[in-house]
């Protein structure tokens, strides 16, 4: 069972919360209660779970180790505050889903998850900032179906897929000066994903560091893309993007001599392209290849 269930200014703090056949600890239809200091670990489904639940605190808890999510935001949980938890070893560590809008989830540690450490889905409007989502086997932070949300200041490194993925129209998102080094794939991936500002970026030491798949209409600028194993920033079947202003330098470090600071191809058209630096990189700096009109 449940270890809490709480209505309205509720205070549940300082429990341990382990082994139970559903969740941790659980908010049902709640308004304006604090969680904090809790550990909520090998419970049954999630750690921490808020459905139908706004205006809530969930700060400074320890998730470890969940059948399903160290912490969850189901069912329009709306205008809560996910803060310094600490989420190891579920399946995802921070979980949005099914509109839970204009959440804000901030200095979290998400970390050695089984899919990702910070999943937004089918949610809008959310903050995510200044988490360090690392080691997880999918992605750092990953948003699918999930439209105008903003992304910045987090560290995510060493992720077995992305650094940070958008997917599924996922759409007028902003993703903000986040350092993605050191990731299996690729540092910032859009697929299918429009009209997003990705701007200010660190990628380092990844496959690619920024990579478009059929997304259109995303603007992408003062990134830093550098040190990647292919591509600084690529294009594939993605049209009417706005490049201005990154820093692509020595990409392709295993010399391979196949791949560029920013490459453009299969079907990218009317693209803008200028004002970035480009160098050192083991091929061209920029390539604009077959069937492109940029």
């Amino acid at each position: 069972a449940e270890f809490a269930l709480c209505i309205i200014l509720c205070v549940v703090e300082g429990n341990a919360c382990q082994g139970n056949t559903d969740d941790g600890i659980r908010l049902d239809t709640a308004v304006g209660n604090t969680v904090t200091g809790n550990t909520c670990q090998e419970n049954g489904d999630d750690g921490i779970r808020l459905s139908s639940s706004t205006d809530n605190t969930v700060t400074g808890n320890t998730c470890q180790g969940n059948t399903l999510h160290g912490i969850s935001l189901r069912t329009s949980s709306d205008n809560n505050t996910v803060t310094g938890n600490t989420c190891q070893g579920n399946v995802n560590g921070i979980y949005l889903s099914t509109s839970s809008n204009n959440n804000t989830v901030t200095g979290n540690t998400c970390q050695g998850n089984s899919l990702n450490g910070i999943n937004l889905d089918t949610t809008v409007g959310n903050t995510v900032t200044g988490n360090t989502c690392q080691g997880n086997n999918a992605n750092g932070i990953n948003l699918d179906t999930a439209a105008g949300n903003t992304v910045t200041g987090n560290t995510c490194q060493g992720n077995d897929d992305e650094g940070i993925y958008l997917s599924s129209s996922s759409d007028n998102n902003t993703v903000a000066g986040n350092n993605c080094n050191g990731n299996t794939d690729y540092g910032i991936y859009l697929s299918s994903s429009t009209d997003n500002t990705v701007t200010g970026n660190t990628c380092q030491g990844n496959k690619y560091g920024i990579y478009l798949l059929s997304s259109d209409n995303n603007t992408l600028t003062g990134n830093t893309c550098y040190q990647n194993e292919w591509h600084g920033i690529k294009l594939d079947t993605s049209s009417n993007n706005t490049i201005v202003g990154n820093t692509c330098n020595e990409n392709d470090v295993n010399n391979t001599a196949t791949y560029d600071g920013i490459c453009i191809e299969d079907d990218c058209d009317y693209n803008i392209v200028h004002s970035n630096t480009c160098n050192l990189n083991d091929r061209w700096g920029i390539s604009i290849g077959i069937a492109a009109d940029d």
